[in-house]
């Protein structure tokens, strides 16, 4: 295995949210499904307690959790005025 394989980066864009994954000679990407979320509107945050655990702020559905590595999402908007 290369010092660079299993590396994993995720991309906030204004399409969503894409997780890009490292082989031996390659990146392969996904789109981690927001649901018609909006834009990325901050810097994901990886939980380094739980690297399935992931945060996203949108611009349509405001803070977003999922702790399945970006299979399902649950929003966590308690005390945010603004989404």
């Amino acid at each position: 295995m290369s010092p660079g394989a299993g590396l994993i980066l995720h991309i906030g864009t204004a399409d969503g949210l894409f997780k890009a994954s490292s082989t031996v000679n390659d990146y392969s990407t996904s789109r981690l499904e927001l649901n018609g979320s909006g834009a990325i509107r901050c810097p994901v945050v990886i939980d380094r307690t739980n690297p399935q655990g992931i945060f996203a702020a949108t611009s349509k559905q405001g803070v977003l959790r999922s702790d399945y590595g970006g299979g399902t999402w649950s929003e966590i908007n308690e005390g945010i005025l603004y989404k």
